[in-house]
């Protein structure tokens, strides 16, 4: 974000927003678009033959047998589209 506020010629003494200086820009937040980006991987992920090997482990992510390791449990790719 320094980057950004240099290009724009503001500093934080300024008391300007970052989504100000990101609009003022046309710039997108960064979280959006690795969002859209795995949006996008999904779709083709949902269009792929099922004899592809990352097709058949993106369908089979659930049947993993054995035990559960301590702490919280670990996040999976497809968490994010619930």
């Amino acid at each position: 974000m320094m980057f950004v506020r240099r290009v724009e010629g503001v500093t934080r003494r300024d008391k300007v927003r970052n989504e100000d200086v990101r609009s003022s820009l046309g710039q997108e937040v960064t979280m959006n678009i690795m969002k859209k980006k795995q949006r996008r991987w999904k779709a083709k992920m949902e269009k792929m033959n099922g004899d592809r090997l990352v097709k058949q482990v993106y369908e089979d992510e659930e049947e993993v047998i054995g035990r559960r390791p301590r702490g919280r449990p670990r996040k999976r790719w497809s968490d994010n589209f619930k």
